[in-house]
């Protein structure tokens, strides 16, 4: 069901209903349902530009697919871990062309966050601006950078941590 409401613009909904998904699956305790929830959450969060949030749900369904040897959502994993790390390096292959320096933050691994739909705080939206503003202080010290420069992009959540 999240799929028809983000291709309807119910984007919130969409990650509300899907995150309800992921939370039945784990209170029941059932693999089968927890790989589902999480392959379907990791094309959605693909299909927002979430691209690192789509790898984590994907390589969950993939720990999920191996341990309990479904192979039909293993080999969904795989193609959806693949193909958000083709995006990913595809951002970073553009932004090399063009002469740009590129960082990637990750604010949810350092933290061990794997869902930031379902963990979403104030503390964490701080943590992660201050995470940016330590990327900025980074790139602005490296000799081969123009402080002057530097641009902060993000998509969805990361949008809304950039610096002011």
């Amino acid at each position: 069901m999240s799929w028809p409401l983000w291709l309807l613009g119910h984007a919130d909904t969409a990650i509300t209903r899907m995150d309800a998904a992921i939370q039945r699956a784990d209170a029941i305790s059932h693999p089968h349902s927890q790989a589902y929830a999480c392959y379907y959450a990791s094309i959605l969060h693909a299909l927002r530009g979430e691209l690192l949030v789509a790898q984590g749900h994907a390589e969950r369904c993939l720990t999920l697919s191996e341990e309990h040897g479904f192979r039909h959502w293993r080999g969904l994993a795989h193609a959806a871990i693949a193909s958000s790390a083709a995006a990913l390096s595809s951002f970073r292959s553009t932004h090399d062309r063009w002469g740009y320096v590129s960082l990637a933050v990750d604010s949810f691994a350092t933290r061990g966050i794997k869902d930031a739909c379902t963990q979403p705080t104030p503390a964490l939206m701080l943590a992660r601006q201050g995470d940016a503003l330590g990327a900025l202080s980074y790139l602005s010290n490296l000799p081969f950078v123009d402080p002057q420069r530097i641009a902060i992009m993000g998509a969805s959540q990361a949008a809304s941590s950039r610096s002011k």
